[in-house]
């Protein structure tokens, strides 16, 4: 019996140490000027020169796309930003592919605000021309 307890011990300890060596990624709220184009999904922060490559599951980012093609469409313009508030995991920079023209990608777990209405604080361009 004792040999099965410490068998059972050992199991525990080594399928639970792996758990806690994982980094824990925490969601936090992101406000920005939203930019989609077809090689581009990005936030620009507002108040600052930061931009994010946005990365979404299950169609979260949808209704931002969907109202940047609305307003597309109204405006007669490519460019439309949106402002949007998500709340997001920031996976730090990319190694590969089109994000890591990008200071880092925003995994979005939640779109809170979209609207066509930027605040004063957020920068009106295309994230393309934002500092880095």
């Amino acid at each position: 019996m004792d040999r099965l307890k410490l068998a059972l011990i050992f199991l525990l300890a080594i399928s639970v140490a792996p758990l806690a060596a994982c980094k824990t990624l925490a969601s936090t709220y992101y406000e920005g000027a939203y930019y989609w184009d077809v090689e581009e999904e990005a936030l620009v922060l507002c108040g600052s020169d930061r931009v994010y490559w946005l990365e979404g599951r299950n169609g979260v980012l949808q209704p931002a796309r969907e109202m940047v093609e609305k307003l597309r469409r109204e405006s007669g313009k490519q460019e439309v930003p949106l402002f949007v508030r998500v709340m997001a995991v920031d996976k730090g920079p990319a190694e590969d592919g089109f994000a890591m023209d990008y200071d880092a990608v925003l995994e979005v777990a939640s779109i809170e605000v979209v609207s066509a209405d930027l605040p004063a604080t957020c920068a009106v361009r295309p994230p393309h021309g934002a500092p880095r």
